[in-house]
């Protein structure tokens, strides 16, 4: 990044031009100490991360996701196709993205509809969560489109939530079948490729007893 803003810089000052708000992104940029070139793409992604931009401020929080999505998409993208057993792709990485929504409204997020699109073969899985269904209209790609596996626990849906789920879930759906008596804690209307949409206990709801 070090390197970006002198370049850009010396393009500034050949062309007798005085700083503008891109040198004041790069000036923030440069601030931060997960800049620094420490570990290889390939370092890098054979551990598990968990990366909170809550600190950061917005511009910046949009910034960092870029990067962070362009990287991977370019190390996941790169590698040979994974290998497949009975049937199933040997599973290689897997992208959680909370708060999808932000992404999703991110029109430059092409990296994520990327590894979207094309990952599967390279054994990486992306997780978009998200509290609103419609959260998928509009963004740079369909998504909903693309979604092999849909989980939803108890929430409130809107028409155009329930609108949205409609293609995913291959019928009308209901706001009844999202409510926490129809989904207790701990139970998830789940939707599998090539399945009816049923109810599936992912953990055990132990209640405290004062």
């Amino acid at each position: 990044m070090e390197t970006i803003k002198e370049a850009y810089l010396h393009l500034l000052m050949s062309n007798a031009k005085s700083a503008d708000s891109i040198v004041s992104r790069l000036n923030e940029l440069t601030t931060i100490a997960c800049f620094e070139p420490e570990l290889s793409a390939s370092q890098f992604f054979s551990q598990s991360w968990i990366i909170s931009l809550k600190s950061l401020p917005e511009e910046l929080k949009r910034l960092v996701t870029l990067i962070l999505l362009d990287t991977a998409s370019a190390f996941v993208l790169d590698q040979n196709d994974s290998t497949v057993t009975n049937g199933f792709r040997r599973l290689r990485h897997l992208l959680v993205v909370d708060e999808a929504r932000k992404v999703l409204q991110e029109r430059r997020s092409q990296s994520l509809v990327d590894l979207v699109r094309q990952g599967r073969s390279k054994g990486a899985v992306a997780m978009l969560l998200s509290q609103d269904p419609s959260d998928f209209e509009g963004a740079a790609d369909d998504f909903l489109s693309q979604i092999g596996t849909v989980v939803a626990f108890a929430c409130s849906q809107n028409e155009r939530g329930l609108r949205s789920l409609m293609g995913v879930f291959g019928r009308k759906v209901q706001p009844n079948e999202f409510s926490d008596t129809y989904l207790p804690p701990g139970v998830a209307f789940v939707k599998l490729p090539g399945r009816e949409a049923e109810r599936i206990k992912c953990w055990e709801s132990k209640s405290t007893v004062s």
